[in-house]
């Protein structure tokens, strides 16, 4: 555990960048025994080590200094971020069909979705697991309507999907292994056969000098 504040050295990059120092300091504020919460922004100012930012809090400080940390991540992002991040992020997490691994895919997904907490446009848990749903790789999707499954809540069915995406890809796994001990059993016999017409074919001509 820090007894100092969380530090952003490189600028703001990206809203991935701005959620994790956002969780790092309420992390430290939460830590701190007395920070009295009006003094939160002030507290991290240090923090901001890139010298723009720095200079754009500095410029401003006696306003940020009485915003709530809420209220100064805001102002933050509306300054740092592209105008369009949000729907940017929103519109992937709506757009962006499986790639890989189902779980992999779907634990980006929901990152992606908590980056627009406090947003008109994060999705809740029901939304976002039929969006995820009408994403799957179309052999899944297939299979996970074979198997029938509920959609009791958005845990519950990822777990569900995650079973089922590990079971056909061990039999996928299985069929490719089955596949090649059948293609080196084949080409084996190829070689006995070839081994057996090249014996057939020196007798013969043994056979045939015998006679003459």
């Amino acid at each position: 555990m820090s007894n100092k504040p969380p530090c952003l050295s490189a600028g703001a990059g990206s809203p991935e960048v701005l959620h994790q120092f956002k969780n790092t300091c309420r992390s430290f504020f939460h830590n701190k025994e007395g920070l009295n919460p009006k003094d939160h922004v002030a507290r991290i100012a240090g923090s901001l080590q890139d010298l723009l930012l720095a200079d754009w809090y500095w410029m401003g400080q006696e306003g940020f200094d009485v915003l709530s940390f809420n209220n100064f991540m805001k102002e933050f992002h509306n300054k740092w971020l592209l105008n369009n991040w949000k729907q940017d992020i929103h519109h992937r997490v709506l757009g962006t069909k499986q790639l890989g691994t189902f779980w992999e895919w779907a634990m980006k997904m929901r990152s992606l979705n908590t980056l627009l907490h406090g947003t008109v446009m994060h999705l809740d848990d029901t939304t976002l697991l039929n969006q995820l749903e009408v994403n799957l790789e179309p052999w899944l999707s297939h299979a996970c309507d074979d198997e029938r499954i509920k959609k009791d809540t958005l845990d519950k069915w990822l777990d569900k999907v995650k079973i089922i995406d590990k079971k056909k890809h061990r039999e996928h796994q299985q069929q490719c292994a089955d596949t090649e001990e059948a293609a080196r059993s084949h080409l084996k016999m190829q070689h006995h056969i070839g081994r057996i017409d090249q014996t057939v074919v020196s007798l013969q001509h043994i056979l045939w000098r015998t006679d003459r």
